[in-house]
């Protein structure tokens, strides 16, 4: 039975006058609910424990200014909201309650202050909680700047209730940044819209209350520190994949200056852009910004993933084909032409990553290998593509219930394949785990194949951002939002006896970087040598995954921990976005940034076991270009988006990679477009 909060029982549980009390335990006492009035008698409360109760809610009204430690765990509460009452707190425990992961954002967003979060540092909760507030404040300033300042100093608006005027704002505001990257960001994202927004009115009308309303800071656009002189601007051409997808662009080249040091990677010859595409459209953004169907115009649908085709009888090798995904669509463009050669639809679907494989297949007696395309995205499910033969051939998924964010559907981020069982698939997702997939072999006249799941590999992150298959050593790598996880695979996945379910070997701890750190991108340069980056750092760690996973390290108090053994470091340009993702082939690594350049790095000095600096600069930058339109074609007229920038928009670089042959580069942009750059003749 719920037991009431009384006086006499906060004086019972004190111990000790109520205004010197700094240390009150109500912990385990059946409350239903807490007295504001009541707990406001503690002006010098420090520590407040909650916890083991059956509190729904805590109740606002609160005045504890002194609060440092909060503990409400183990309750029924299904929201942080109480918590802006104290804007002091250190240290806070909600574990144990019907909570979400977003929740520990919100609360970190609220109590800024915070050190500890359910005895876990809050170093990476800060960063992400930063970056978001400082992204949606700069919109928030140039939304209020363009659409609500004229009328806000009308005398007849000054006094527009609150509520009103910041919904408005944080409408707009929703509008204009209605894509976040992960179902967990966009959770957080949306509160922090209406929170922002309503902090911002508030602020505007005390300046007004003061009559001392200042301008509207607008932010400028910095250069770039880490821009190069390697490669001057080229003027672009751009055409829209629209009625005909066999439209393609066409360049005006500019000679390329070239300034190579020691302290850089090994010279690569120079790029230049020769199609930049759009062909993808209809993701949740672009259908909110009123885009419909092949709209030219659509500068918001984000094309997330790229790789090349694998050649079928020389391993290592690529064709000129990319494969790319991105809102409803999947596409396979040749690089030389710039011809979209297929073009996938699912309507209402929402594709995030894929991957290749060859398989051999049996069609009249003969064997048969085959490239096979697989892509997912937000629906949890899992496409099966015969591009030789123009055909979607199957599709299969998770049959665990969607529970990831509420609401939000189970989204795969991530997924790559077995090197020598080229049917298996790892596919990491959005509720912290890998499965593992059997997706069987196409057969018989209908190419239907047999798809089985063989095991679920756990981790103690909210999500898998990206995987890694480190085939000598049996290893899967996955990189999430809090480290780096390695799990040992073997045969014992595909036997029926064995538990289905696996939790990681090992932890791998970056050095100098916090050990929970955001880590979104992970490629091999050779089978040991592994590269990975951590969002916000501004550099990319290259490693031995061999030497990292054999030694033991005294200083780490867990077993499973393993401290990186580093090689090198490559400086690249920190970026804040996350899925930024990495490509690697040949020994060559490239990588974009958030002003449209792509950063390549010749690192076959490496897989010959050379020796080089520590840290060293890209061996190119491949600037985003000038782009133009060519006005008489009316599909075109309507890509003005691409006039704008780079001075006003940001252009994400979410993919990128290169052919073997170092022919193509390929990226992939925020703003739906696969841009194609060609080695020059040199």
């Amino acid at each position: 039975m719920a037991q009431k909060l009384t006086l006499d029982l906060i004086k019972k549980q004190c111990g000790s006058p109520l205004e010197k009390t700094e240390n009150l335990s109500l912990h385990g006492l059946t409350l239903s609910s807490l007295d504001a009035s009541l707990l406001n008698s503690l002006p010098n409360l420090e520590v407040l424990d909650v916890s083991d109760n059956r509190l729904r809610e805590l109740p606002l009204g609160l005045s504890l200014p002194k609060l440092k430690k909060l503990d409400c765990s183990d309750n029924q509460l299904n929201d942080v909201l109480f918590l802006s009452q104290f804007p002091s707190l250190q240290e806070l425990h909600i574990i144990g309650n019907g909570l979400q992961s977003s929740h520990k954002y919100i609360a970190f967003a609220l109590c800024p202050q915070l050190k500890q979060l359910d005895s876990h540092k809050t170093d990476s909760l800060k960063k992400i909680v930063v970056d978001m507030t400082n992204s949606l404040t700069n919109h928030i300033e140039d939304i209020w700047d363009k659409k609500f300042a004229d009328d806000f100093e009308d005398e007849e608006h000054r006094d527009e209730d609150v509520d009103d005027l910041s919904c408005s704002l944080g409408d707009a505001l929703e509008r204009r940044h209605s894509s976040f990257r992960t179902p967990l960001l966009e959770s957080f994202g949306k509160f922090m819209i209406k929170h922002l927004s309503r902090q911002f009115v508030e602020e505007k009308l005390k300046l007004i209350d003061k009559a001392s309303r200042p301008p509207p800071k607008k932010r400028a656009r910095c250069s770039s520190k880490n821009s190069s002189p390697m490669k001057s601007p080229s003027k672009v051409l751009v055409s829209p994949s629209l009625r005909s997808p066999r439209k393609f662009t066409s360049i005006i080249p500019k000679t390329s200056t070239i300034e190579y040091t020691e302290k850089d990677c090994p010279f690569i010859s120079d790029y230049d852009p020769i199609h930049f595409i759009r062909c993808h459209f209809g993701d949740k953004s672009a259908h909110d910004a009123g885009h419909e169907g092949q709209d030219p115009s659509d500068g918001v649908t984000e094309v997330w993933a790229c790789q090349f085709e694998p050649s079928i009888d020389d391993a290592g090798k690529t064709k000129p084909v990319i494969a790319t995904c991105g809102g409803e669509y999947v596409c396979l463009i040749d690089c030389s032409s710039g011809h979209v050669l297929q073009r996938f639809h699912q309507p209402a679907m929402a594709y995030s990553c894929l991957a290749w494989t060859t398989l051999s297949t049996e069609h009249e007696g003969k064997t048969i290998k085959q490239n096979v395309l697989v892509v997912a995205g937000k629906r949890g499910r899992l496409e099966l593509f015969l591009p030789i033969q123009h055909l979607w051939y199957g599709s299969f998924g998770t049959d665990r219930p969607n529970q990831v964010m509420g609401s939000q559907e189970y989204t795969i981020n991530c997924l790559c394949f077995h090197q020598t069982e080229p049917q298996w698939l790892f596919a990491g997702g959005s509720d912290g785990a890998v499965e593992l997939w059997d997706i069987g072999v196409p057969q018989g006249e209908t190419m239907k194949a047999e798809c089985k799941k063989l095991a679920v590999f756990l981790s103690s992150a909210p999500q898998i951002v990206c995987l890694l298959w480190a085939e000598p050593l049996n290893q899967l790598i996955g990189g999430t939002d809090l480290g780096l996880f390695a799990w040992e695979v073997n045969e014992s996945c595909t036997n029926n006896r064995t538990k289905k379910t696996r939790h990681p070997n090992s932890q791998l701890c970056l050095p100098d970087v916090d050990p929970e750190a955001y880590v979104d991108s992970l490629v091999a340069v050779d089978d040991d040598i592994t590269a990975c980056k951590v969002v916000g750092d501004g550099r990319v760690l290259i490693f031995s995954l061999k030497a990292t996973l054999d030694c033991s390290d005294k200083k780490k108090k867990k077993k499973k921990e393993k401290t990186v053994v580093a090689l090198m470091t490559l400086d690249w340009k920190k970026c804040e976005a996350d899925f930024i993702q990495m490509g690697c082939c040949g020994g060559n690594l490239v990588i974009g940034d958030e002003e449209g350049n792509a950063y390549i790095y010749n690192l076959k000095f490496l897989r010959q076991k050379k020796k080089a600096s520590q840290q060293l600069g890209a061996s190119r930058i491949l600037e985003w270009p000038e782009c133009d339109i060519e006005s008489q074609r009316e599909s075109e007229k309507l890509m003005i988006d691409l006039k704008k920038m780079p001075q006003k928009n940001r252009v994400v670089l979410n993919a990128c990679n290169i052919s073997a042959d170092e022919e193509y580069v390929v990226t992939t942009t925020s703003n739906n477009l696969v841009c194609i750059w060609k080695m020059c003749d040199e």
